[in-house]
């Protein structure tokens, strides 16, 4: 519909999404060949991708920007549509699809945190690690403290023992190609075929009951042409990135030697800071109840009327304590 082609109706954001994904995987597969996931070469192998392997620096670099990038484009994809109601009627499912890509997007960049195995990484890890243990505050408080302890088992399950080690960079190194992967794969595929499923992108409802060609565009070569378009534009910005900053890295992990100070991955600040006042209601409590809040948006806001335009309808009240919790978590950051 040629509303759904409105550059300033959608941005672009989810085919944006799209491609960086595949460009992730593209260069993910490129460094696979030269990695090593042990505790006693991984690092060696990163560094020789980075100043031995002819044009290792750049594909490690996009790998880097294109995950981070990940990271951006899908809370503001999230953010357009709610902004859009386009969560409204029928496409609740989709949302919440979106949302649990969200969360796995957010597990594929911290996955792959530890694999370089440097001091940034190997300090990170230890924290999430500790913030997945703290869910003792909460039975210690209950008073239970013989037989039951889930953040023990939430930390054995995120690094395999008590501390980072071989154990947490094999599973690591497995959800960060294998397991996470897939399943964004998966869901892109159902998110995709959902809103073709849905009758395609939203549309405001004077719009919805078109059904000849008169306000519709060919999806070749329209369509398909924008999205080269933008993959062209795509892949020229996190090359110009990964030209202009390099990803980090550190000195070799060193457990005798914490890093000062020791900080999360940038998206995960927010999270650290709250730690601060307490581990379990700054890392497990408060992004739980985040959660809920997102999964909740499309059963809270059911008026199909107000689909499919910016701001639209009479939400003033919803969108103003929605959008103080989205400016909170920026805030936090």
């Amino acid at each position: 519909h040629v509303h759904s082609m409105k550059p300033t109706y959608t941005f672009g954001l989810g085919i944006i999404l799209g491609f960086l994904f595949l460009l992730m995987v593209f260069t993910g597969v490129i460094l696979m060949i030269y990695y090593t996931p042990s505790v006693e070469t991984a690092y060696q192998s990163v560094k020789d991708i980075v100043y031995v392997v002819p044009g290792g620096r750049i594909i490690r670099n996009m790998h880097r920007w294109a995950s981070q990038g990940m990271v951006i484009v899908v809370f503001l994809h999230l953010v357009r549509v709610f902004y859009t109601g386009s969560y409204l009627g029928n496409r609740s499912l989709n949302w919440v699809i979106g949302v649990v890509l969200l969360i796995l997007i957010l597990l594929s960049n911290f996955s792959g945190y530890l694999l370089p195995w440097d001091q940034l990484a190997y300090w990170a890890v230890t924290i999430g690690s500790n913030i997945a243990a703290s869910a003792r505050e909460l039975t210690d408080l209950l008073g239970i403290t013989h037989g039951f302890d889930p953040g023990g088992f939430l930390k054995k399950l995120l690094i395999g023992g008590e501390s980072v080690g071989q154990p947490a960079l094999s599973r690591f190194f497995a959800l960060h190609v294998i397991f996470l992967p897939l399943s964004m794969l998966v869901l892109m595929g159902i998110h995709f075929w959902r809103i073709r499923k849905d009758g395609g992108l939203s549309r405001p409802v004077k719009y919805a009951t078109d059904k000849g060609t008169d306000n519709k565009w060919l999806a070749w070569p329209v369509l398909m042409w924008t999205e080269l378009g933008l993959l062209l534009l795509v892949i020229v910005a996190v090359l110009l990135a990964a030209l202009l900053a390099d990803a980090p890295l550190l000195e070799q992990a060193n457990p005798a030697f914490p890093e000062n100070p020791a900080k999360s991955p940038w998206y995960f600040l927010g999270i650290q800071e709250l730690v601060s006042y307490s581990a379990f209601a700054g890392g497990l409590l408060v992004p739980l109840l985040y959660l809920v809040f997102l999964f909740s948006i499309p059963y809270r806001d059911r008026e199909d009327r107000f689909e499919g335009e910016w701001f639209s309808g009479k939400r003033g009240i919803t969108l103003v304590w929605r959008s103080a919790l989205f400016a909170l978590l920026l805030v936090l950051i």
